[in-house]
């Protein structure tokens, strides 16, 4: 398989124009899951989401017999940062091997 042909394949596979909203996490459990599929840590978070450390590390606990939940916006950036991720790796790839084929 040609490498285009195999660029394509994981544009498709990865299927970045369709990406589903996929709701509001419920949990602190659900975000720390999320984080780690993204192979995020809590400090890079909240550098690259400009949230305090001490605030994430906030939500999911109990005050005054409330839970702080994780806000709804967090799910959407996250989403948006998987995105971009894979764009990212995807134009490197099609830049490497344009580079390739100008040199032939």
């Amino acid at each position: 398989m040609s490498r285009v042909k195999y660029l394509i394949k994981i544009f498709l596979c990865y299927n970045l124009t369709n990406i589903e909203y996929k709701g509001i996490f419920v949990t602190k459990e659900q975000f720390n899951q999320r984080l780690k599929i993204l192979n995020l840590t809590l400090k890079d978070f909240s550098r690259i989401s400009n949230v305090p450390y001490s605030t994430l590390n906030n939500w999911g606990f109990c005050k005054d017999d409330k839970t702080i939940p994780v806000p709804a916006w967090v799910d959407s950036y996250l989403l948006f940062y998987e995105k971009s991720k894979k764009y990212d790796y995807l134009a490197n790839e099609i830049f490497s091997v344009m580079k390739e084929l100008e040199k032939k």
